[in-house]
């Protein structure tokens, strides 16, 4: 049904602006919840490969511990620095699921929301404004910048009057302002490829995120300016 509805919109909405760039509602799970409708992907994308222009997907909130309490703080944000792994396969399997489909038009991925998030809990709901959550949000642009099918990643969101956003609606930055910060004004254009090798650890399952091993403790991510004057790492 939703396949047929966007199908319906898109030769609407080209029929007035021919250039307009569409997109359409997928799945890429990272966590350890059972999708509501598992073959989503099989059975939406031959149907829109030839039309939809971005995939969108929520892949990227995380550790979402909604229900836990007085869960370990060790093993809290070890598995939230783990989580941009596990983020990272469920796009590479996004990618490979697209390229068996298109056929000549080509669907980038578009992350439409990402960021931390952990729960109402009063003792949890804050810790998205921790040093800790900072890494976590640098890592996971790390993942998308790898990601040559990624095209869109939206933090949610620019501005709130509550603990997430960029920044408060008393202007006042946040923890992911500055790692936008960081990435826009001490970073290059073009990636560079670049390896390391660093310790790794394995984490027991917290909140919605699967037991991990093999997570390593150093990711790297290099870049060159736009005259390739300058590296960045």
């Amino acid at each position: 049904m939703y396949a047929e509805r966007f199908l319906s919109f898109a030769a609407a909405m080209r029929a007035v602006d021919p250039g307009i760039k569409l997109m359409a509602i997928g799945t890429a799970n990272a966590t350890n919840l059972a999708l509501p409708y598992p073959d989503w992907n099989d059975v939406v994308l031959p149907k829109v490969a030839t039309v939809a222009d971005y995939y969108s997907v929520h892949n990227a909130y995380f550790p979402m511990t909604f229900g836990y309490t007085n869960l370990p703080w060790k093993d809290v944000y070890q598995s939230l620095w783990a989580a941009p792994d596990a983020v990272d396969r469920s796009l590479t399997a996004l990618d490979t699921k697209i390229t068996t489909v298109e056929n000549g038009h080509r669907i980038e991925i578009a992350i439409t929301e990402w960021g931390a998030l952990f729960s109402w809990d009063p003792a949890l709901i804050d810790h998205v404004k921790t040093m800790g959550t900072s890494v976590y949000l640098a890592r996971l642009v790390q993942v998308f910048m790898g990601q040559p099918r990624v095209a869109i990643a939206s933090y949610f969101k620019f501005t709130d009057g509550s603990f997430m956003g960029w920044v408060g609606y008393d202007a006042r930055p946040k923890i992911p302002y500055f790692v936008i910060q960081m990435f826009s004004r001490h970073f290059g254009t073009r990636l560079v490829a670049s390896t390391i090798e660093s310790p790794e650890y394995s984490v027991k399952a917290v909140g919605v995120l699967a037991a991990q091993d093999h997570v390593p403790e150093l990711t790297v991510a290099s870049s060159l300016n736009d005259t390739g004057t300058t590296l960045f790492v």
